[in-house]
């Protein structure tokens, strides 16, 4: 759909969504034989999220015939590497924020790197789908992804304990290319299988069966809103009004069930939206050492976007590591009240 802007829709961080990127990447992916691919691993992203990062950066300053390191920022746009013409994308070694590789461009080397971040690194399920050699460093790798169990090192990706045993394996899969092609053809046609109708159904799967093992009637905290439709997201969660021009649809196409008997027209479009801000400390990372003192009114940080929050509703405690809510007293769907709570420690 078009946005508000006139032009297609984009997603600012670079990823876009599961039931478009499916079957564009696979296709994109199934395009080149493995033969025909840059003998070389590849990994492109920001490198000092991580020691392990770091270190995939060094070795591929020593040992360009195995890898090429594309060191750029998630939330920049620069250049094509290929389009203008750097040599590192076939020779290897490193680049510096000068140019970026798209999905589609990642197709195109023989292995692509998985290497964990300091936070959530969404990437794997695309790299699977571009018909290359997986290299899934298992070190530090913080997350676990739901899919993880129908995957098998060594049949659907190539799997290492370490950083340090990167170059290793990229040696043994230049000088085995059959093997090197079994694995990436597996791991491709396992993701594959994994289209938006299969992620659908295993979520599906999950709540109900989460549903069949509770014990309490949920009810709905009068704080919360209804997310029908993404354009709610990113009217909630855009505070300095940003992103609204390049991502809204204003026309329902991306609701689930566009609310009956609704008017399209500001600051709804027929979907859930109500003009609200979400609260401040829900909406920042205060652990972050950039994000100190952005909800102290009057700090250079609350200035420059914790000012864009709404005014939080529950007890700053609630937002404190290990803090539970007090459910000894009325719930807070019940009386309209924030719920209070019990700080770490207080209980059993």
């Amino acid at each position: 759909p078009l946005g508000r802007c006139g032009k297609g829709c984009t997603h600012p961080l670079k990823t876009p969504r599961w039931q478009l990127a499916h079957p564009q990447l696979l296709a994109l992916g199934r395009k080149l034989n493995f033969s025909e691919k840059i003998d070389r691993a590849v990994f492109t992203g920001n490198m000092k999220t991580s020691p392990n990062r770091r270190t995939i950066f060094n070795q591929a300053e020593h040992h360009p015939e195995l890898l090429f390191v594309n060191e750029v920022y998630i939330k920049t746009s620069p250049p094509s590497c290929f389009d203008i013409g750097e040599p590192n994308v076939t020779l290897g070694g490193v680049l510096v924020k000068r140019c970026g590789l798209s999905f589609e461009e990642l197709c195109r080397y023989k292995y692509l790197l998985n290497v964990g971040s300091n936070g959530y690194a969404n990437k794997l399920k695309y790299l699977f789908l571009t018909g290359s050699v997986v290299i899934w460093v298992r070190k530090d790798s913080l997350n676990y992804e739901f899919f993880e169990s129908h995957f098998v090192p060594g049949i659907h990706y190539a799997s290492v304990d370490t950083v340090e045993e990167v170059p290793g394996m990229i040696r043994r899969l230049q000088a085995d290319p059959a093997w090197a092609e079994s694995i990436a053809r597996a791991g491709q046609a396992q993701m594959a299988s994994m289209d938006v109708n299969e992620v659908a159904n295993f979520c599906f799967q999950m709540l109900k069966a989460y549903a069949a093992m509770q014990r309490f009637k949920p009810k709905r905290d009068p704080r919360s809103w209804e997310v029908n439709c993404e354009d709610d997201l990113v009217r909630h969660y855009d505070r300095g009004s940003m992103l609204e021009d390049l991502y809204l649809t204003e026309d329902n196409a991306t609701c689930l069930r566009p609310p009956p008997s609704k008017q399209f027209s500001p600051p709804g479009w027929g979907g859930a939206y109500r003009g609200t801000h979400p609260p401040c400390l829900a909406s920042h990372d205060l652990s972050a050492k950039e994000e100190v003192g952005v909800c102290t009114k009057g700090t250079r940080q609350w200035q420059a976007s914790g000012r864009l929050d709404g005014e939080d509703w529950d007890l700053p405690e609630a937002y404190k590591g290990g803090a539970l809510p007090d459910w000894s007293e009325v719930d807070p769907a019940v009386s309209g009240k924030g719920a209070k709570t019990m700080p770490w420690g207080t209980y059993k």
